[in-house]
């Protein structure tokens, strides 16, 4: 994917992306927890995710906090997830 970057913006980006390829973008405070897309570890909080059309688990979660989790159903375009995770009691 680091690749793609260095090439000038053209009609060779539009190729690589699946016509219903949903962008997931995670945000989460505090930030720097994991993200995991049907049980699979994608990255940290603040990222962009791309996900194949259909449904999917959203995952959130980092140590000394609750786990966040929501099914989605991708359908294309852009989804926006703002999570919030609670601490833990101690």
């Amino acid at each position: 994917a680091n690749a793609e970057k260095k090439k000038p913006a053209g009609s060779q980006i539009q190729q690589a992306v699946e016509p219903n390829a949903t962008k997931i973008s995670v945000v989460s405070a505090p930030p720097g927890a994991d993200i995991e897309v049907d049980g699979a570890f994608v990255g940290n909080t603040p990222s962009t995710v791309d996900v194949s059309a259909g449904d999917h688990t959203v995952e959130v979660s980092k140590n000394g906090y609750k786990s966040w989790e929501r099914k989605l159903k991708a359908g294309g375009g852009d989804v926006n997830l703002n999570v919030e995770l609670e601490t833990l009691p101690k």
